[in-house]
C-alpha cells in the first residue's frame, strides 16, 4: 500500500475510533431522554459515517471519494458548540492530505468526471444525514413511575408553562431537540445512500475497436 492510501486509511479509522468515543461519552453524561434512538447511538452512527465511505473509497482506490468524506468530517467536527468535536479535525486531515495520494482506478475522463460528480453528490447525503438527525427534532414530556419490575418512562403531555406531577410518579421532565422518528428515517436513507454511491462501480466505456 502506497503511503498516501496508509495515511488516508489511518485517517478513517481514526475517525471511526472517535466516534466509537463521542458515543460512549454522550452514553456517559447525563441522564437517559425519551429519543427515538439513543443520542449516543446516533452520534457514533453520524461520526462513524465519513470513516466507512473513506474505507470504501480507499479500497475502491477512489481518491475524489476519500476527498469526500475527508470534507464531510471537517464539517462534522464544528457540530458541538463545547468544542468536543473539533477532534475530528485530526482523522479529516489525514484524509483530505492522503486523498491527493490515493492511487486512481483506471478510466478515461468521463468515469473521472462522473467519479468526481458522485464524490459531491456523497458529500451533501453524509453532511444531510447529520443534520436531519440531530436538527429534525421533536419535543417531549415524560414521568418516571415506579413499578414491580423497576422504574419505568412514561410519556407524558408536552407543556412549556408550570406543570403538576402525576400521583404516584416519582419524578417529570421536558425537553426540546430530542432524537425524532422523522430525522433518523431521513438520516438512515440519506447515509445508506451515501454508502452505496460509495461502493458503487463506476461504468467505463468500451474502447473501440
Amino acid at each position: 500500500m502506497r503511503p498516501g492510501s496508509r495515511l488516508a486509511r489511518l485517517g478513517a479509522l481514526t475517525q471511526l475510533v472517535f466516534a466509537l468515543l463521542i458515543g460512549g461519552v454522550s452514553g456517559l453524561a447525563g441522564d437517559p431522554e425519551p429519543d427515538f434512538v439513543p443520542r449516543p447511538v446516533v452520534l457514533l452512527a453520524i461520526f462513524a459515517l465519513p470513516g466507512l465511505v473513506g474505507l470504501l473509497a480507499i479500497a475502491r482506490h477512489r481518491p475524489a471519494m476519500v476527498l469526500a468524506a475527508g470534507i464531510a468530517s471537517a464539517v462534522g467536527s464544528f457540530v458541538a458548540f463545547s468544542g468536543v468535536t473539533l477532534i475530528f479535525l485530526v482523522p479529516a486531515s489525514l484524509m483530505l492530505i492522503g486523498a491527493a495520494r490515493v492511487p486512481a482506478e483506471a478510466g478515461d475522463w468521463r468515469s473521472r468526471a462522473v467519479g468526481a460528480a458522485r464524490a459531491f453528490l456523497v458529500v451533501i447525503l453524509m453532511v444531510g444525514a447529520g443534520g436531519s438527525a440531530l436538527l429534525i427534532t421533536d419535543a417531549r414530556c415524560w414521568t418516571w413511575r415506579e413499578t414491580p419490575s423497576g422504574v419505568v418512562m412514561e410519556p407524558a403531555p408536552f407543556s412549556t408553562g408550570e406543570v403538576e406531577v402525576p400521583l404516584g410518579s416519582t419524578g417529570y421532565g421536558c425537553a426540546n431537540g430530542l432524537i425524532s422518528a422523522r430525522g433518523v428515517v431521513l438520516a438512515s436513507a440519506l447515509g445508506l445512500a451515501a454508502i452505496g454511491l460509495a461502493a458503487l462501480p463506476v461504468r467505463r466505456r468500451r474502447a473501440a475497436d
